[in-house]
Order: C-alpha cells, then sequence, then structure tokens
C-alpha cells in the first residue's frame, strides 16, 4: 500500500496551508489533524456498527488482492477522475495506474488517507522551525535518526487520550434513563480508537514524514 505521492505539486506550502504571512505553522497543520480527527472517530463509530469480514480482507480471495482493496482502487479511480487528488490534502492508497481528472473534486474525503499523508505538512513545518537538525540526516538519508528527531511521545500520548475521548463523547448510547448508574455503553470502544491510532495512524503518519524529507533537499 502505498503511504505518499511524491510528485512536486503536492508540496505542502500550497493555498490551504499557509497563515497571513504565506507560510504554514505548526499550529494550523495541529488544528487541521484536531479537526481530521472528529471525522475519523465518526467514521470509526459507523464501522463498528457492521461484522468483522474476514474473506474481504483476504489476498487470496481474488487475482488482484482482496476484495477490500479491490472496491478502493475502483473508488480512488472514480475520485481520480473526479479530480479530488488534484488537491494537495488528498492521497491515494494506490496512487499506481490512476486516470487523470475530469471535472472538479467531490466533497467526500478518504478520511484515514488524508489524516496519515498530512504527515507532509507536519514534516515540513518541523524542518522549517529546525533545518538544522533534519539537513544532516535528509543528506546521509539516514530514516532512523529521521524517525528520532519527528518522534514527540508526550504529542503522541496527548493524541490518543484525546481521540479516546472524543469517543466517549460521540459514540455514547444515550438513553433517557433515571439516573440509575448503570455502565455507560458506546457504540465503539473508545479504547479501540486509541489503539488504531497508536498502532497504525500515527506509525504510518511518521513514515510518511520521514519519506517527504528524504525527498526535501532535491
Amino acid at each position: 500500500m502505498a503511504t505518499m505521492d511524491t510528485e512536486k505539486k503536492d508540496e505542502p506550502w500550497s493555498s490551504g496551508n499557509q497563515d497571513s504571512t504565506g507560510g504554514i505553522t505548526l499550529q494550523t497543520v495541529r488544528d487541521s489533524l484536531i479537526r481530521q480527527e472528529d471525522t475519523i472517530v465518526f467514521s470509526l463509530i459507523e464501522r463498528s456498527r457492521f461484522p468483522l469480514n474476514h474473506p474481504a480482507y483476504n489476498d487470496a480471495s481474488m487475482a488482484s488482492g482482496s476484495l477490500a482493496e479491490s472496491v478502493i482502487r475502483e473508488i480512488e479511480a472514480v475520485y481520480a477522475k473526479a479530480g479530488l487528488y488534484e488537491n494537495p490534502e488528498e492521497f491515494p492508497f494506490f496512487p499506481e495506474g490512476l486516470p487523470l481528472p475530469a471535472s472538479s473534486p467531490p466533497k467526500n474525503k478518504t478520511a484515514l488517507s488524508r489524516r496519515i499523508h498530512y504527515g507532509k505538512f507536519v514534516a515540513e513545518v518541523k524542518y522549517r522551525d529546525a533545518p538544522e537538525d533534519y539537513e544532516p540526516a535528509i543528506r546521509a538519508q539516514d530514516r532512523n535518526a529521521l524517525m528520532k528527531l519527528l518522534t514527540f511521545e508526550s504529542v503522541e500520548e496527548m493524541v490518543k487520550k484525546r481521540v479516546e475521548k472524543k469517543a466517549m463523547v460521540f459514540g455514547e448510547n444515550v438513553t433517557l434513563g433515571s439516573g440509575d448508574g448503570s455502565k455507560t455503553n458506546y457504540k465503539i470502544d473508545p479504547s479501540v480508537v486509541s489503539r488504531i491510532y497508536e498502532d497504525w495512524v500515527i506509525p504510518l503518519t511518521k513514515d510518511v514524514e520521514v519519506e517527504y524529507l528524504l525527498r526535501r533537499l532535491e
């Protein structure tokens, strides 16, 4: 699965991510990531209504990969034709062989893909804040050194706690009981949302950050 598109047209300082001085800031990027959490948490709550279908994710189920992968590729082909990926904030999971755009982008977003690929914006503002820290590792093409520079465990913990709290607030099954102190029920286990960020969203975002920085000086 692809994690980023490296074409120069997708520079993260394009319009829509700039402050009044014409440059992105860490705060504007953080604000966007926090807003994206709402969409992702709501999407996970909706997905939790359906049982897990193992055959759909089995690579052996179809000659070209899993059924889920095939469906995502078809959806991304439609999005590509509609021009969604002309927006520098939008990225496909499978960029190979996508058709050229034929019209303006649709409003629907692939929330997780957008969130993960926002790592390019994160990497850019971190680089701008301290280029002297990043340039030696970039010139040496040292992935491990870049990963260490990009990792802030306290921030990651804050993100995991925040999305878990949002899952509690957004996903509570509301009832008009008499306040008998019964246990609160959730549409999705809030800890699962936190683990999704811990095991997938945050690591993949940092992979995108590293890949972006490796080409930052080209």
